[in-house]
């Protein structure tokens, strides 16, 4: 990863407890939502690799959706999460193609057609 000015302006949200109790390290709050967003995937994966290893379901679940959040919150494409990424990569694809220079929806120009004629210059 590049060195950048990013770690002084991001803001990390943290769970520093839960209720009355401490946590023993702060967990960031994007990593929780990377979690609950990964979690139908890394059931996917468990599917088939569970009774391979002969371990339950949710336990290999759990640890392929850990290990896949902990892998893309560190996954730092442009300098941005991988969450707000992908959210602007999809909002691209789907939004309208041609802006200005303030990124609002610039309106379609029809092109037009200039035809030149030449002057024959005869002597």
């Amino acid at each position: 990863m590049y060195s950048s000015y990013k770690s002084l302006f991001k803001i990390q949200w943290k769970i520093y407890s839960i209720g009355d109790k401490p946590l023993p390290r702060p967990i960031p709050l994007d990593m929780i939502v990377m979690f609950v967003v990964l979690l139908p995937l890394g059931a996917l994966l468990a599917k088939p690799t569970a009774p391979i290893l002969n371990q339950p379901f949710w336990g290999v679940a759990l640890l392929f959706t850990a290990a896949l959040s902990y892998l893309f919150n560190k996954f730092d494409p442009q300098g941005r999460p991988f969450i707000v990424f992908l959210f602007d990569f999809f909002r691209y694809l789907i939004g309208p193609q041609h802006r200005d220079f303030t990124f609002r929806a610039a309106p379609k120009r029809r092109k037009l057609k200039l035809f030149w004629d030449t002057m024959s210059l005869s002597d």
